[in-house]
């Protein structure tokens, strides 16, 4: 025991992980490939032998989506700092500015 602090009570805890979506997922397959499984007798969730799917470790596979594309992860970039002078000047490929006839101004 400390000296000038009470005694605490301790008791060990354990922690439980939320193992939701941490299971390993079976990956889909064509009917061809079931259906070489059913000839093999072999489990059709994950083409093992010496169980069958209703004891898989594995979970259920998901259908892939036709119309859903592939997430890609975009990263931020700073913008760009445009020149001042060039934000003054007109781009001759691409015509003058917008409310401008084209023409220089006399000072």
């Amino acid at each position: 025991m400390a000296k000038g602090g009470d005694r605490m009570d301790w008791t060990q805890t354990y922690t439980v992980h939320n193992s939701k979506g941490q299971h390993r997922r079976a990956v889909w397959v064509s009917d061809e490939v079931l259906a070489q499984r059913r000839q093999d007798r072999l489990c059709f969730r994950c083409g093992a032998s010496g169980h069958a799917v209703s004891s898989c470790p594995y979970a259920p596979p998901v259908r892939p989506s036709e119309n859903k594309a592939p997430v890609s992860r975009v990263t931020a970039q700073p913008p760009l700092v445009a020149d001042s002078d060039a934000e003054d000047s007109e781009d001759e490929s691409l015509g003058p500015r917008a409310g401008t006839t084209g023409k220089e101004h006399p000072l």
